[in-house]
């Protein structure tokens, strides 16, 4: 009886260890961190350049054929206003015609006045003189056109209508070109814009007025300030993205043609903010996070608003109870938990 006894002693000192070692081993050591409320700042990034507020470009071209002798400017290079941009010869064959529609308006000039005088002696008819006045009437007309031509000009100097930047040379030195070729297009010195490049399922949330911050992806590092002014309404063919316009802010005189990065802050919220580590995702997608009451785990649905390092979160959070920030993929509802040293 006594040796019974003794087994029945020792099996239930064995079962009582096993259920002593089972029940430590289902608590998890965690480490928590106390929730914080702050504002946040969310940000789309996207990619530019610096280009020249429309409608302050103009190309520079001649309304007659010829041959671009010399250039004396280079894309990219600044000009103020008489500066002289190139030098233009005349094409022989327009010369020609402005010779003889010279020549034809001197001879209409002269043969009115030669009628004129005989009509006051009637030797000729009125009909005569009208028809003399309507031939001087069209060679005057003739001559006019090829002076607003310029083809009476066998060399002439063009120079820059106003302060600005060379943007592009279309036409080499030496070249003969037919009338109407631009040469160079010139950018006025006003206030320069950025074009940016934005993903489409980001950009709906840009509205005018975003700020933005850009940085030059060459040179030296600075930061430049910003405005959404405009928005493009169709995706770009060639980078799939939607087009912004950012006006700089005043003082900021960048070259143009230059690269950027830009961020553009879309919205700020005051949310709870906790390490992104601390933010877990189930099968369907939803977000959850564990706060610790009482060292036992407390799963809580939660909204998740990602922001570098840090997320921002929505629900019903406990301002009161710290949130497990390691250790936190073990847990599951109502798991007993330690922290470190425990």
């Amino acid at each position: 009886m006594n040796r019974f006894v003794t087994r029945l002693w020792v099996l239930a000192m064995v079962l009582g260890s096993v259920a002593a070692w089972g029940e430590e081993e289902s608590v998890v050591q965690v480490r928590t961190r106390p929730l914080q409320r702050q504002a946040m700042s969310f940000t789309v990034a996207g990619y530019g350049t610096v280009t020249s507020t429309p409608g302050n470009t103009q190309s520079i071209a001649l309304p007659r054929a010829g041959m671009v002798d010399r250039v004396r400017v280079a894309p990219g290079q600044r000009v103020v206003r008489g500066e002289p941009l190139f030098e233009f010869v005349t094409d022989p064959v327009s010369v020609v015609g402005h010779t003889q529609a010279q020549t034809t308006w001197d001879f209409a000039r002269n043969e009115y006045a030669r009628l004129q005088r005989q009509y006051e002696q009637q030797l000729v008819t009125v009909s005569q003189l009208e028809a003399a006045r309507k031939a001087l009437h069209d060679a005057e007309s003739a001559l006019q056109a090829q002076n607003r031509l310029g083809a009476g000009s066998e060399r002439v100097t063009v120079s820059a209508p106003f302060d600005g930047v060379i943007l592009t040379q279309g036409v080499a030195q030496g070249e003969r070109i037919p009338a109407g070729t631009t040469v160079l297009q010139l950018a006025r010195r006003a206030q320069p814009q950025v074009q940016l490049t934005l993903p489409v399922e980001e950009a709906g949330q840009v509205r005018e007025g975003t700020p933005v911050t850009m940085t030059p992806l060459f040179g030296q590092a600075q930061s430049w300030h910003g405005t959404v002014v405009a928005l493009h309404g169709m995706i770009n063919a060639q980078t799939q993205g939607l087009d912004v316009w950012v006006r700089l802010d005043p003082g900021i005189d960048p070259v143009l043609g230059t690269k950027v990065r830009a961020t553009l802050e879309v919205q700020t919220r005051t949310l709870w903010v906790v390490p992104r580590s601390a933010v877990l995702r189930d099968e369907a997608g939803e977000a959850y996070l564990f706060q610790v009451q009482g060292d036992h785990a407390q799963r809580v649905t939660v909204t998740a608003f990602e922001n570098g390092a840090m997320t921002g979160v929505e629900g019903a959070v406990n301002p009161a109870l710290p949130v497990v920030v390691e250790g936190n993929y073990e847990l599951s509802d109502g798991m007993a938990v330690r922290g470190p040293g425990r």
